[in-house]
């Protein structure tokens, strides 16, 4: 009994919430959309705060930076670092070029393959079929007896059977 007392009052207070729901409506709805776009705002200019604070401490960094570079144990390292870069950039390029070549190589052989395929007597066959196909006469009886009437000779039996049927 108790539990289903509970279960009544629980019922009830749902039915309850319900209704207080139905009666806040549009007027409630619009109020909460209000608040959330306020919210939405409120994120962005933050956000926005944030990012002028991260420009800001960026920019002592640089101004850090170009007087390091513009010491003299700085320029001379830094020329140390560039023919490091450019030895380095041209041994990529030529790994590069030679991957590049390596697949040129394959791709040709390749090529050789598909050359001495397409001119083989079946793969030709089949190109010639395949055509036929594409021009719709693979619905025919049988293709042997395709080959030996003519189109004329098709057309007249055709004219032949309409006249036949009342």
């Amino acid at each position: 009994e108790q539990a289903e007392a509970i279960e009544n009052a629980e019922e009830a207070e749902a039915i309850e919430k319900n209704r207080r729901k139905c009666r806040r409506g549009r007027s409630h709805r619009k109020i909460r959309k209000k608040v959330e776009e306020a919210e939405a705002i409120e994120k962005v200019e933050e956000v926005e705060v944030e990012q002028a604070e991260a420009i800001e401490k960026n920019r002592s960094k640089i101004r850090g930076v170009r007087s390091h570079r513009n010491s003299r144990r700085s320029r001379s390292q830094e020329k140390v670092e560039e023919k490091v870069e450019e030895a380095e950039a041209i041994e990529k390029f030529e790994e590069v070029e030679v991957e590049q070549a390596e697949a040129i190589e394959k791709n040709r052989s390749k090529i050789r393959g598909v050359r001495s395929h397409r001119n083989s007597r079946r793969s030709r066959s089949r190109r010639k079929s395949r055509r036929k196909r594409r021009r719709g006469r693979s619905h025919s009886k049988s293709r042997r007896s395709r080959s030996r009437t003519s189109r004329s000779h098709r057309k007249k039996s055709k004219k032949n059977s309409k006249r036949q049927k009342p």
